[in-house]
């Protein structure tokens, strides 16, 4: 064992060092993303081999921990930098710098004298106990702090990312509705998820009065470029909670429905704005026990004094006026559309999560091209799209409701603020419980061990 201690230390950090070299010439020629994945995961391997032997062999510097943190940071995602940033070149360069620094700090800043000699060593044998329970017990605290700050980083990062539209604390996730004002029109900002508690759902729009206008969310597929249509029901479902569907209006109409001695009597009412006309069109449905339907349409159309540049496509929804200010998806990226493609196989599987942890598993990453191609589509062309859409009904309308993804309400929020209003503390409203989550997980843990035996 003599000598062992040093040959893994230079070993180590000469590999190290590499691989640092290695993604530096990645970032400049991708064409050696191969080789570079490929000695990543070397050293990712190695750096595991490596705490076994930093525990055992007392002499191995004690700042050979640091490699491991770095390491595990990397592979964390280096959070909070990338919602900082918003640019995977600059998380790239980023990763190879501080690897790069680390590797002069662990020789001393002298790679001159690498590799390191016998004096680098602690004194004393190779192996020794105190010691190696020491290290066992660094490392495992390490570990659980390390996890711990992860998590700190990921909530920061949604924090940062939505301007705080979206929050996560110990017991669950939180989303933001400011409530923007200049002079007497009022933006209600309401940041939103797919998934989420009914309960969540149903405070959304408390307070805001009947009949404001609600600029929906929800892309089309008018030329069925992403195949199959996909849904969130399963995915809630299997955590617990139910899918959006305040704000995804699908139709055109609000039903009610009174008993008429033995007839049951429904009657639907939809009402459409567009041009300068105002469209109402009313269905009854007449059913009793021995008589089959009676089905009766009046439509009446009235001139109204809106001008002609009030957008199409108004029409009632509950107690909102609705109108859809979201894009059509031939508008994306040939390679957004195959992410989207890869999300709706997932959200369509009988188990989403296994699903998920399938698709992870075969998916290449996602380069720099296909990313700044997806943020484009799936994040500015849309914003940009509501925000038109916004400015036009802003002239003539007095309260106006966004409730859209959070990640959309940062920018628009921005820009909201940027025309002159000004916006109040948030509301939060608390859209899913980890605790509920967790339950549904752990029953539907129980279900399939059931169903196998």
């Amino acid at each position: 064992m003599i000598g062992m201690p040093r040959t893994i230390l230079n070993g180590y950090l000469g590999l190290f060092a590499i691989d640092g070299l290695l993604q530096v010439i990645g970032m400049l020629s991708a064409s050696a993303a191969p080789l570079v994945g490929l000695v990543h995961g070397l050293v990712l391997f190695a750096t595991l081999v490596l705490a076994l032997f930093w525990v055992v062999f007392a002499r191995l510097p004690w700042r050979m921990l640091l490699p491991m943190i770095l390491l595990a940071w990397q592979t964390g995602g280096l959070m909070p930098l990338p919602a900082m940033l918003l640019d995977l070149d600059a998380v790239g360069w980023a990763t190879a710098a501080s690897q790069l620094l680390l590797a002069l700090v662990l020789v001393g800043f002298r790679p001159n004298r690498f590799p390191l000699t016998e004096e680098v060593l602690g004194k004393g044998p190779e192996v020794r106990l105190s010691v190696s329970a020491a290290r066992a017990v660094v490392l495992v605290i390490t570990m659980i702090l390390g996890v711990y700050l992860q998590l700190i980083a990921m909530a920061a990062s949604l924090d940062i990312i939505t301007d705080g539209y979206a929050q996560v604390d110990r017991t669950g996730l939180s989303t933001a509705h400011r409530s923007c004002t200049k002079g007497e029109t009022t933006v209600h900002l309401i940041g939103a998820v797919h998934i989420g508690e009914a309960k969540g759902y149903e405070d959304w729009l408390a307070g805001i009065p009947d009949g404001a206008l609600l600029l929906a969310e929800g892309v089309t597929d008018e030329k069925g470029l992403l195949g199959e249509r996909f849904g969130y029901g399963k995915l809630a479902k299997s955590l617990g909670l139910v899918p959006q569907g305040t704000t995804e209006v699908k139709k055109d109409t609000t039903p009610t429905a009174t008993e008429e001695g033995t007839s049951t009597v429904v009657t639907t009412t939809t009402t459409t704005t567009g041009g300068t006309s105002t469209t109402v069109t009313t269905t009854t449905v007449t059913t009793t026990a021995d008589t089959t339907p009676t089905v009766t349409t009046s439509t009446v159309t009235e001139e109204t004094s809106s001008p002609a540049s009030v957008p199409k496509g108004i029409h009632t929804e509950g107690r909102f006026r609705v109108l859809r200010a979201d894009v059509d998806v031939n508008t994306f990226h040939k390679s957004t559309l195959e992410l989207l493609r890869s999300v709706g196989t997932i959200l369509n599987a009988e188990d989403p999560m296994l699903a998920y942890r399938q698709q992870v598993g075969e998916m290449d990453g996602v380069d720099e091209v296909t990313f700044r191609a997806a943020i484009e589509d799936v994040l500015h062309r849309r914003n940009e799209h509501l925000l038109g859409v916004l400015d036009e009904v802003l002239p003539r309308e007095e309260v106006v409701v966004i409730p859209w993804g959070a990640l959309h309400l940062r920018d628009v929020g921005r820009a909201v603020q940027a025309d002159g209003f000004t916006c109040g503390e948030p509301r939060l409203i608390r859209m899913i419980e980890w605790s509920t989550v967790l339950s549904s997980l752990n029953s539907g843990r129980d279900d399939s061990e059931a169903a196998q035996q």
